[in-house]
């Protein structure tokens, strides 16, 4: 039905107290601004999920950035009188952080910084990393030579008994046996060897992020409402076909410049409503704001490390840097090295040995040393040897025999009346 027909027929009419004169008023809302959210967003593509979201790309890049940062050291177990674990620069093992893919092929040079870090990626984004190490059986002693990174792990399958426990993995038309592979996986309570996925439990908070953030972008490039509306007297204005000459005129030479809402034409009598709108700037702000907060749940980040100062100060910063640290960053750097150990190095080497982290001289490791020490201060004061308390507390310094007396400070302070 024209629009036309429906007034004539309905008859809208309205009163002008002040001017006694009557005159149909015709009421236009305009509903809908054909803005459709993206109702889920889903792949399987690396690249897609990590850059999902702005701030679960910051929490995941940032994290594994961090985790990478700290470089890998071979260990052996120490002596009964010394730490725990020993740097030994020796080993065989030096050679594999020097080279992880090996000196020998076309694979590319990565250092083994650039491996952990995507090993992480990998696990913030589908639970699991997937090595397969190359070894060298000469006689007796076996050594491995390099590891190679299975760069898509989502596509990992698993044949598995009764019990849930893996018989073979299948990685495309390749079958494995599960002591063939290096499985870093983020613990899940139903699976022995399919991690549980951090983005998989931030996807709603991204979801909704990609949401708002596409109305947000929608309502900066595109006008809901007329951009200019041209009032001519009479109820419905001009012809059609003039309607069409001034809709004309104006879209050719006023919208372009101003990139505007389209112009609309009207009768003087015609009345103009703002359109409805689905959600206000400031719900879509605070909506991004609530999945941000969510996504940073997920991924143990806290604000300031992913540049979120609203808060921020000094003080709080480095707390916020050490919680990161003690967190989030040093639970996977032990998921990463541990399952490194346990599936690869000691099976070859013997537990004795094995791959860590160093954290000395890094901004963390002088925080760590820092509480540890004054841990290790109020044992001494206590009256403990130095040497005592500063293995208690994981110092991992050098055995000094003068500090194996215990009450020092009365010995330094000069009141020692024993002798």
């Amino acid at each position: 039905m024209a629009i036309k027909d429906w007034f004539r027929r309905n008859k809208v009419k309205s009163d002008d107290s002040e001017t006694g004169q009557k005159d149909y008023q015709l009421v236009v809302y305009m509903r809908s601004d054909g803005f459709i959210p993206a109702i889920q967003f889903s792949g399987d593509n690396l690249e897609t999920l990590l850059e999902a979201s702005t701030f679960s790309y910051a929490c995941i890049s940032g994290n594994s950035e961090a985790i990478a940062s700290l470089p890998a050291i071979v260990q052996r177990a120490g002596k009964a009188n010394e730490d725990k674990w020993v740097e030994i620069s020796t080993h065989p093992l030096n050679d594999l952080i020097k080279h992880p893919f090996g000196t020998n092929g076309n694979l590319p040079k990565w250092s083994w910084n650039q491996l952990v870090e995507t090993m992480a990626q990998h696990i913030y984004l589908t639970g699991n990393a997937w090595l397969k190490p190359a070894l060298i059986k000469s006689g007796k002693n076996p050594r491995i030579k390099a590891v190679y990174l299975l760069i898509e792990p989502s596509k990992m399958k698993a044949r598995e008994g009764s019990d849930g426990v893996p018989i073979e993995y299948q990685y495309g038309s390749e079958k494995y046996r599960p002591n063939e592979l290096v499985n870093i996986q983020n613990a899940a309570p139903g699976s022995l060897w399919k991690g549980q996925c951090p983005l998989h439990a931030a996807m709603r908070d991204v979801e909704i992020d990609r949401t708002a953030h596409n109305r947000q972008k929608a309502n900066l490039e595109n006008r809901v409402a007329p951009g200019i509306v041209v009032e001519i007297d009479g109820f419905f204005g001009p012809t059609e076909e003039q309607k069409q000459q001034v809709l004309k005129e104006l879209t050719e030479n006023y919208q372009k410049a101003t990139q505007d809402g389209t112009p609309l034409v009207v009768g003087k009598g015609a009345k103009i409503h703002p359109p409805i709108q689905a959600g206000q700037a400031s719900d879509i702000f605070d909506t991004r704001r609530f999945s941000r907060d969510g996504m940073l749940a997920v991924f143990r980040t806290p604000p300031p490390i992913v540049g979120i100062y609203e808060n921020a100060t000094l003080q709080n910063f480095a707390t916020a840097t050490k919680i990161w640290w003690l967190n989030a960053l040093f639970p996977m750097l032990n998921t990463i090295y541990s399952a490194l150990n346990n599936q690869l190095i000691w099976p070859i080497y013997g537990d004795q040995v094995r791959l860590w982290y160093d954290v000395t001289g890094s901004d963390i490791g002088l925080t760590i040393l820092k509480d540890r020490v004054d841990v290790a201060q109020g044992l001494v004061n206590l009256g403990y040897p130095t040497n005592i308390a500063a293995r208690r507390v994981g110092l991992n310094m050098e055995h000094v025999p003068d500090l194996d007396l215990a009450n020092s400070q009365i010995v330094v302070a000069g009141r020692n009346t024993e002798n």
